[in-house]
């Protein structure tokens, strides 16, 4: 199958069952990034993560998890840390970079 990023996502409705609405960034000017997988024909395509501003550039790791770098807007401080997660969305995990000062990592590789 595959990973990517998507602003493309479908509605989401509030908990409160409220009006269906695309998620903006925190300053909304533009819809988030967020993980989606889909099968090898191009179906099933599943949204794995949830975010209130961009997660982006996915790549598998040899043990099957995802890492990807998730800006995080915090205050006066905005951040991109590396992240990891099962394929279907579950056990997400910081890796690095969460409370590393001045540090931004966009295009996380394994090596």
């Amino acid at each position: 199958g595959f990973v990517f990023s998507s602003n493309r996502q479908g509605l989401t409705k509030t908990v409160q069952g409220n009006q269906t609405f695309y998620a903006l960034d925190e300053y909304e000017r533009e819809r988030v990034l967020q993980l989606h997988t889909m099968d090898k024909d191009g179906g099933a395509i599943t949204q794995i993560s949830v975010n209130a501003s961009h997660d982006r550039n996915p790549v598998v790791r040899s043990n099957g998890e995802i890492m990807f770098s998730r800006w995080e807007h915090a205050g006066i401080r905005n951040r991109f840390a590396i992240f990891r997660v099962k394929p279907d969305g579950t056990d997400m995990f910081v890796l690095y970079g969460a409370q590393s000062p001045g540090n931004s990592f966009l295009h996380p590789r394994e090596m």
